[in-house]
């Protein structure tokens, strides 16, 4: 390889292992996607949780019911896209990461999407406003919390340098 080619790969050597790491893992959200989960226990205690915050009613495990209104709690309300896509994100990403902050941001995300649901219920009928502009949101707090949670320059090794100690010379 001449000297040109081995410099943009020095140069983009991180760069493309994110891309590449984030398109591997789009492929298994896709294929995730493909199967359609229905996570039962996730659907039901995201409409337990935001029944309790919003003095609703369950019924028939999945519908949360505020006045006449009743919101069905269906596999894409639990946020699993979000956590995948926030740790598809940290995972991909060649530098370090502060997994404190990381777990931090995972519980952020869920409680940002309770929060989301319950804005839903409370003013249903806005439901159809609400509805896409969360997803703005959305993608807005997961980015949020996966910049908190990487470091954005590489860590230098520091040397040891040994120096002489001043004082007595050998003859």
């Amino acid at each position: 390889m001449n000297k040109i080619v081995k410099k943009a790969i020095r140069k983009y050597d991180k760069k493309l292992q994110f891309t590449f790491k984030l398109l591997v893992f789009a492929l298994i959200l896709k294929a995730l996607m493909w199967t359609n989960p229905e996570f039962p226990v996730a659907k039901e205690m995201t409409a337990d949780i935001v029944a309790t915050i919003t003095g609703s009613e369950v019924i028939d495990s999945y519908y949360v019911k505020h006045g006449a209104f009743a919101l069905m709690i269906v596999t894409d309300c639990v946020g699993w896209k979000e956590l995948f896509v926030f740790f598809s994100l940290l995972f991909a990403w060649p530098l370090g990461k502060n997994w404190t902050k990381a777990l931090l941001g995972a519980l952020g995300i869920l409680v940002y999407n309770f929060a989301r649901l319950a804005i839903l219920i409370l003013f249903n009928g806005s439901f159809d406003y609400f509805h896409p502009g969360f997803q703005i949101v959305s993608i807005i707090v997961i980015l949020m919390a996966w910049i908190w949670a990487i470091e954005k320059k590489q860590k230098r090794k520091s040397r040891k340098t040994t120096k002489k100690k001043p004082g007595k010379k050998k003859k």
